[in-house]
């Protein structure tokens, strides 16, 4: 049996011990009532109860009322005898609501110990693919940042991350089963977007006829069981949502907000900072589309499709790591590869200053991506240059 390398014994202690340091936070978070129970014993309130509520309303024939806000957010605090936050109400279209249906069948605790597990087995499933080390995969997979408070909020960064980062990394190779992943996606509209964009900057028709297809099929399944009055109500809510969510951002600094829309927007207003914000963004998306390799290519895309979203969470940041996979993979030293590591953590400096540092990590990791394709590029030219320069040998 082959020995691993140096470099891949420091890359599976460096995320283990990142996820050691999630398991400790969430333990102290535990034990302060801020995981999953109060300090009184009670189960917590959380985001989650956004999707076990939502469940609990389609099992008893209730799927209009999901998107009525205030009272979504009044049945949240009856199950669990917890007032909700305003801001707890289901902003996702009817398309998943025909995924997240079971999660009513059981309780409160157990339901959110699935929907994590089966989350964060997919986006395992992923990063071994990427890795081909399980070791790294699972330290990845949980490591302290984004995934730290997807686990402590029960959020669908895993599923996410494990859907975006799958579908651009099978991409070159099987464009229909990329295609399909986007297509599940769009459950998460503000990310497919920037997905759907990725296929059609680079021209890639098949992958996205079928993402196209499958969205189209789940849109006429949800109609067929809902009603077709769930769009308007859905059309309805969603927007609520969008003007609060941009109004509570330009009030000041949102500490889970990760976006250039929400740097801008309580300086210079909504208006200008979403121009701004798609601005940046479409530079971004050209960028990514000029790399002919897909070894720069597939993380780039996964960078740009994050930072084309103006209301991207902390816990959205977890598919960065997907790309900080990818490029480990082509570190031409251990230098850089301690760099990348460096920039995928960047993420755990929101739990010291609640500040969008996803952001900057996601730029950081665009610029390595920069620098491996210009490496390659020079290296390329010196072959071409140096077998230019060989003598003729004659017989």
């Amino acid at each position: 049996m082959q020995t691993p390398p140096l470099r891949t014994w420091f890359l599976r202690a460096f995320w283990l011990v990142m996820t050691a340091a999630t398991v400790a936070l969430l333990i102290s978070r535990h034990f302060e009532g801020e995981m999953f129970f109060t300090l009184e014993g009670a189960p917590r309130l959380s985001d989650f109860a956004v999707f076990w509520a939502a469940a609990k309303q389609i099992l008893q024939g209730n799927a209009l009322d999901i998107y009525n806000g205030a009272h979504q957010v009044a049945y949240e605090s009856s199950l669990l005898g917890q007032q909700a936050t305003a801001r707890m109400v289901f902003p996702y279209p009817p398309t998943a609501l025909l995924f997240i249906w079971p999660l009513g069948l059981i309780g409160y605790l157990q339901a959110w110990l699935a929907f994590l597990a089966i989350g964060a087995g997919a986006w395992f499933f992923v990063l071994r693919s990427i890795t081909r080390d399980s070791l790294s995969a699972l330290g990845m997979t949980f490591a302290l940042g984004a995934a730290t408070y997807n686990l402590q909020l029960g959020q669908n960064g895993f599923v996410t991350a494990a859907l975006l980062c799958g579908s651009i990394v099978a991409l070159p190779r099987n464009r229909t089963l990329a295609g399909v992943l986007i297509g599940l996606l769009a459950f998460k509209p503000h990310m497919a977007i920037g997905a759907f964009l990725g296929l059609l900057v680079l021209r890639e028709w098949k992958a996205l006829a079928v993402s196209v297809g499958v969205v189209m099929i789940l849109a006429a399944l949800s109609t067929l069981v809902f009603g077709w009055q769930i769009w308007p109500a859905f059309l309805a809510g969603d927007a609520g949502f969008a003007t609060g969510a941009a109004r509570e951002i330009a009030s000041g600094p949102s500490f889970l907000q990760q976006s250039v829309f929400s740097v801008l927007a309580p300086r210079f207003g909504v208006g200008i900072a979403l121009a701004a914000h798609f601005l940046f963004a479409g530079a971004v998306f050209l960028l990514a589309a000029q790399f002919k390799d897909w070894k720069q290519r597939r993380p780039a895309l996964i960078v740009a499709t994050f930072l084309l979203a103006p209301f991207s969470f902390l816990y959205d940041a977890t598919a960065l790591t997907g790309a900080a996979a990818l490029l480990l993979r082509n570190a031409r030293s251990g230098a850089e590869a301690v760099g990348i590591c460096a920039c995928a953590a960047l993420p755990v400096l929101w739990f010291v200053t609640a500040s969008p540092f996803a952001v900057i990590g996601a730029l950081a990791l665009l610029a390595i991506t920069l620098g491996q394709s210009l490496a390659e590029k020079r290296d390329r030219a010196s072959d071409w240059t140096s077998a230019a320069k060989l003598p003729d040998i004659k017989p």
